[in-house]
C-alpha cells in the first residue's frame, strides 16, 4: 500500500533515496528488490540507486517489457539529472531451446558490456526453494541454480574489487611525491 500512501505527496519519488542517504558509509551494497512493474516504487529505487540489475526472463514478452523499463530509466536519468547504470541478468535460461540463445544474443547486443556473463539457468530446485520460502543457499546447494547465483555473486564482487583497485591506482598516480 506504499504507492497509494505516497500518491500526491511532495517529493514522493525521492523518499527511498532520502531514507538510504545515511547508509552510504555503512554498507558496500544495498539491494532493493522491486516488483516487476513500472510504478512509484520502481521510480524510488531508480533514483536511490547508482546501479541496477535487471533480470530478463527468456521470453519475447520480457524483452518488450524491458524496453519500457529502459525507456523509463532514461527519462528519469534525463529529467532528474541522475546517472543509473543498468546491468542485464538473463534468467530462466534453457540451453536446449533455440529461443534462449536468440534472446541471449539480443541482450548482449542491446547491453554491450553492461550484462552479466553469468546467466541463471532454469532449475526446478530454485522453484522449489521459492515454494518453501527459503533461499537456495538453505534449501539445496547441489544444483545448477545455486552455482549460478554463486557465480553471479562472484561476478558482482569482482566488479566491485576492480573498481576499488582502479580507484587505488588512480590515487597512487595522482598522489603528490
Amino acid at each position: 500500500a506504499v504507492e497509494q500512501k505516497l500518491a500526491g505527496k511532495e517529493g514522493r519519488e525521492y523518499r527511498l533515496q532520502t531514507a538510504l542517504s545515511d547508509l552510504h558509509n555503512a554498507y558496500d551494497y544495498v539491494i532493493i528488490d522491486c516488483p516487476p512493474n513500472i510504478g512509484l516504487l520502481t521510480f524510488n529505487a531508480f533514483l536511490a540507486a547508482t546501479e541496477a540489475i535487471i533480470p530478463i526472463d527468456i521470453s519475447y514478452f520480457a524483452l518488450h517489457g524491458l524496453g519500457k523499463l529502459l525507456e523509463t530509466a532514461h527519462i528519469i536519468n534525463k529529467k532528474c539529472n541522475h546517472s543509473l547504470k543498468i546491468n542485464a541478468l538473463v534468467t530462466n535460461f534453457d540451453k536446449r531451446l533455440k529461443l534462449s540463445e536468440e534472446i541471449l544474443e539480443e541482450v548482449k547486443r542491446n547491453f554491450q558490456e553492461n550484462f552479466f556473463k553469468t546467466y541463471i539457468r532454469t532449475n526446478v530446485k530454485l522453484k522449489e526453494a521459492i515454494g518453501f520460502g527459503k533461499p537456495i543457499t538453505e534449501y539445496y546447494t547441489y544444483c545448477s541454480g545455486y552455482r549460478d547465483y554463486t557465480s553471479l555473486c562472484d561476478e558482482v564482487m569482482e566488479g566491485k574489487y576492480l573498481k576499488q583497485k582502479a580507484q587505488l591506482t588512480d590515487q597512487k598516480l595522482c598522489a603528490p611525491k
